[in-house]
């Protein structure tokens, strides 16, 4: 909703007119809206940042001892 445009107090207002409630079972507010959707985008970075992480090739030298 809010790509569309919708500010948070009106994302709010269409939640509670929904009868959609928090998980502590209260009204939304925009504060409300506004900490989930910073979350869901802050998880995002964090799942993407770790997805397309690149990591080094090692080679490392490797031997086997056989000792009597």
């Amino acid at each position: 909703m809010h790509d569309e445009g919708l500010g948070y107090r009106r994302i709010a207002s269409k939640l509670n007119s929904f009868g959609i409630k928090t998980i502590r079972n209260t009204t939304w507010n925009n504060s409300k809206v506004y900490s989930v959707l910073k979350r869901a985008h802050q998880r995002r970075m964090r799942i993407n940042s770790i997805r397309n992480k690149k990591y080094p090739i090692v080679f490392i030298s490797f031997a086997f001892k056989y000792y009597d």
